[in-house]
Formats: structure tokens, C-alpha cells, sequence
């Protein structure tokens, strides 16, 4: 149902031409899109994890419809002034395995550029204090308590 929803949604917003206002608001700016993760899992609602073929969807509009560059591209602009019209480029935080495994296929098959900031501390393991990282720990926390509970 959800994913009924947002198909709707995108083809409503397309045909009402906010794909044209979005370019417009951007237009002159570089437009980065920050990722944390991806899932394979259609069922998943999490505001950190973007369904693979989500993502897939969503790399193939921004193909179609700016320039995908790389992260340093997009700093040189802004030092420079020198702005490429529909420039655009993907970050990902955290660097979670659904970076390498899901997003990176993907993004190469697309020949889309991508910077992935690692989270140096959980190089050899999970974080002594929480075992998680920030955000999983939130999601975690709000998945196990019901709203009444929470303060």
C-alpha cells in the first residue's frame, strides 16, 4: 500500500510539473543527496535505510535529469563560483555495508559518482557505550517501545 502511495504520488507530482520547480529551486545551486543505507527488505520503514530499488529508481530520475559529479567537483564549483547548471552529487554517511553491497553495484552500473564517508570507529567493531551507531541506536529504541511509553 505504501509503495502504491508513493508511486501515485511521484506520477501526480511529475504531471503537475514539480519535477520543473524542483530544477528551478536548484537551478544555480548544486543539489547533494545524502544517503545513510540501503535494504533489500520491501517492508522496511526506516528513516535511515532507503529501499534498493528505491534508490535504483531515484539514481536513474537524477541520471535522466541533472549531472552527476563527484563530491570534489561540487566543492571546486562553490570555491570557484563556477556553478554547472543541474549539478548534482550522492553521499553516504556512516558507511554502512549496504554502501559496498546494494548501492555501489547500482551506482556503477549508472556510472554515477559517489562519496562514502566511513565511520572510522566502528572499523574493528560495534561502539563500546551503545553498540550502535547514533541513528540505529534512535531506530532501535523507537521500534521496541510503544508511543505511550516514550517521554
Amino acid at each position: 500500500m505504501r509503495t502504491m502511495i508513493k508511486t501515485i504520488a511521484g506520477r501526480t507530482a511529475e504531471t503537475v510539473g514539480a519535477t520543473r520547480l524542483a530544477r528551478r529551486i536548484v537551478a544555480g545551486r548544486p543539489l547533494i543527496l545524502m544517503y545513510h543505507g540501503l535494504t533489500e527488505d520491501e517492508s522496511v520503514a526506516d528513516w535511515t535505510q532507503v529501499r534498493a530499488s528505491d534508490f535504483e529508481r531515484q539514481m536513474r530520475y537524477m541520471k535522466d535529469h541533472f549531472e552527476m559529479v563527484p563530491l570534489a567537483d561540487i566543492v571546486t564549483m562553490l570555491e570557484t563560483g563556477k556553478i554547472t547548471p543541474h549539478a548534482a552529487t550522492v553521499t553516504f554517511d556512516d558507511g554502512y555495508r549496504s554502501n559496498e553491497t546494494l548501492a555501489l553495484p547500482i551506482l556503477k552500473a549508472m556510472n554515477v559518482p559517489a562519496t562514502i564517508f566511513i565511520t572510522s570507529g566502528f572499523i574493528r567493531g560495534y561502539d563500546r557505550q551503545f553498540g550502535f551507531l547514533w541513528p540505529d541506536f534512535v531506530t532501535v529504541l523507537l521500534k521496541s517501545h510503544r508511543t505511550p511509553q516514550l517521554d
